[in-house]
């Protein structure tokens, strides 16, 4: 699991036979499986406890006690107590060929100082710590018959020695001491890799995810996009999470919930009476985001040790309709199922406002104790104005180059930030492939050519709207797939489609988006949804655009629209590109991610080139 830049994923084996006259034989096979962070290793099988379970002969054991496997809970709190120690196997640090019983704290400073650079931002060590922790957790819980529960190397944790440790890295171990990363307050396989890229991989596949870790899905990951995916891309991505603690300040609590989805960072048990404040954070929205909705739900982690949390409150301040400041306390929140707590936050009578710290949300948290926490001060803007623009080309000389003359403006806040082009890479809903039963295509006047696929809730079957296995995009660039989309319900929490692009028949993914209701500005209206993908080569089936429909909403697909990922606004742009008559479409964006209508210009030249499109600026 040690963070590891090379670009080596390659599978390792190593057999390791040691025998001892009179008394002992050591026999240990490690099947290399991927592990967590390590980039030149292949995937870790949650079924790895292959690792030896049938062991049979003994290994040498360090004097010392043997660690428990019980794991106890508070009945009031519901949080769990971590092993005391754990049984480290060594095979690459001394002494090599035996166990070692260590103090479970003191083998999580081992390991976090060698799975992360030490200089790193203290919250992505913290984060690093309690995957780490909860890692060598589960281990213990799931070592069954084996004489040791971890090794010192890659195929679990890499742990090396007490004369390496860090104190930077120690301290946020300590800073989060216990803490664990749980799935419906269950220890987690808490996976981790270098850098997940954007997006991350469910596992054991995007394609076959396992239901026995449905924290390990995919997630859409902005922060990384366009970086190179190293390792196996599953769980925490540790650059991904140290983007996310630079760029935007991130906290530790933030990064775990974000990569582990649905889940929740807890404390371990604790002493009554309670004497210690909750933890907790503010976890969605996005700090230092846009709004782009009338909606959202102001969700946040919290956990106690002992008392357990009684409640939390939200608050914000944001600007009036006449542009006076506001304070209020918004409401108390709700604790869902998946153990976060939620408050559904109505903006729609709020004006639009930058990301001027205008709006700030922020929580206290409470426990049954009556000790309180205030988290948050969390910063957002909100912009729900898409932006206008025209295009026009300057010349129709018998040139496959030519000058792009754009105009365009933004009046939601957010500022005009980007352009994106499309050589008419446009599918319609209706012509794309559906399952059977899962929609039909209707006539709609809002749709750009009259027609629509249309997904009715209580009468259709939920399903995927799929295809359309193209080529048509030149590989080696980043683009940005707009799904032309409406919903009838626009205020449900509920996931009403799930969007993605991916090729080789979803076991290669490009990019994707969860839609709840929520994130439509109003029902009924149509709006265009960005998926992001960095195209890096084409597979063996073509592309897909892929609209995974939920059923609990009417939902109307009008069509798809690609364009290359949008570079920084100017007023011109010179673009080669194939000949022959066509037309060519320009979007504009703003700093919320907000989009225009089209902008088209059609473009006529005598003869065909077959050439890629480039974009170069004037």
């Amino acid at each position: 699991m040690r963070l590891n830049t090379s670009s080596s994923n390659n599978a390792w084996q190593i057999a390791l036979i040691v025998f001892i006259p009179l008394f002992w034989l050591l026999a240990v096979v490690l099947v290399q499986a991927e592990v967590p962070a390590q980039e030149r290793r292949a995937a870790l099988s949650l079924e790895s406890s292959a690792r030896s379970d049938d062991f049979s002969r003994r290994l040498w054991v360090q004097p010392g006690s043997t660690t428990t496997k019980v794991v106890t809970t508070n009945a009031a709190s519901g949080q769990l107590t971590p092993p005391a120690t754990i049984r480290v196997y060594h095979t690459h640090y001394p002494p090599t060929g035996t166990i070692e019983v260590v103090d479970f704290e003191t083998y999580v400073k081992r390991v976090v100082v060698c799975e992360m650079p030490a200089n790193w931002t203290p919250e992505a060590l913290k984060a690093q710590a309690v995957a780490a922790r909860t890692y060598g957790w589960w281990k213990v819980l799931t070592a069954g018959s084996n004489p040791w529960d971890v090794t010192d190397w890659t195929d679990t944790q890499v742990c090396c020695p007490d004369s390496q440790r860090d104190p930077r890295s120690d301290a946020a171990v300590d800073a989060t001491r216990g803490q664990y990363a749980a799935y419906n307050g269950q220890i987690i396989l808490a996976m981790y890799c270098a850098d997940g890229s954007d997006p991350t991989l469910s596992f054991p596949s995007y394609l076959n995810p396992s239901p026995t870790t449905p924290y390990l899905q995919a997630v859409d990951d902005p922060v990384s996009f366009g970086a190179r995916r190293r390792g196996h891309g599953h769980g925490l991505s540790q650059w991904g999470g140290y983007r996310w603690s630079t760029r935007y300040a991130w906290n530790y609590q933030q990064i775990l919930t974000h990569y582990y989805f649905s889940t929740t960072v807890e404390v371990p048990v604790g002493a009554n009476p309670d004497v210690t404040t909750p933890i907790g954070s503010l976890v969605w929205p996005w700090s230092g985001w846009y709004l782009t909705a009338n909606r959202t739900v102001l969700t946040a982690n919290a956990s106690d040790e002992a008392s357990g949390v009684g409640q939390v409150v939200f608050s914000a301040t944001y600007l009036d309709d006449t542009g006076s400041p506001v304070s209020a306390t918004l409401g108390l929140a709700t604790r869902g199922s998946d153990g976060a707590w939620r408050w559904p936050w109505d903006v729609s009578a709020l004006p639009d406002q930058a990301l001027t710290a205008t709006i700030t949300v922020s929580a206290v948290i409470s426990d049954l104790a009556g000790h309180a926490t205030s988290v948050g001060d969390w910063r957002l803007g909100l912009d729900r104005q898409v932006p206008t623009g025209t295009l026009t080309i300057s010349s129709t000389a018998n040139s496959p180059t030519v000058t792009l003359l754009l105009s365009a403006t933004d009046s939601g806040g957010s500022g005009l930030a980007g352009m994106g082009f499309s050589h008419n890479w446009l599918w319609e809903g209706e012509d794309l492939r559906h399952r059977p039963g899962t929609g039909q295509v209707v006539s709609d006047t809002e749709a750009l050519n009259g027609l629509a696929w249309q997904g009715r809730a209580g009468s259709d079957q939920a399903g995927c709207w799929f295809g359309p296995y193209t080529y048509a995009l030149p590989p080696g660039q980043a683009y940005r797939a707009y799904f032309r989309l409406k919903t009838s319900d626009a205020i449900t929490t509920a996931e009403v489609a799930y969007l993605d692009v991916v090729d080789n028949g979803g076991a290669q993914v490009f990019g994707l988006r969860r839609l709840q209701g929520l994130d439509f500005r109003q029902a009924g209206v149509y709006q265009e949804i960005g998926v992001d993908l960095n195209y890096t080569a084409t597979g063996t089936m073509g592309l897909e655009f892929r609209t995974f429909w939920r059923g609990n909403a009417d939902l109307w697909l009008d069509r798809v629209l690609v364009t290359t990922y949008p570079i920084t606004y100017t007023s011109s742009v010179t673009w080669t590109l194939p000949g022959g008559p066509q037309t060519i479409y320009a979007k504009f964006v703003d700093g919320a991610g907000n989009v225009s209508p089209d902008a088209t210009a059609v473009l006529h030249l005598p003869y065909r080139l077959y050439l890629p499109l480039i974009l170069k600026r004037r």
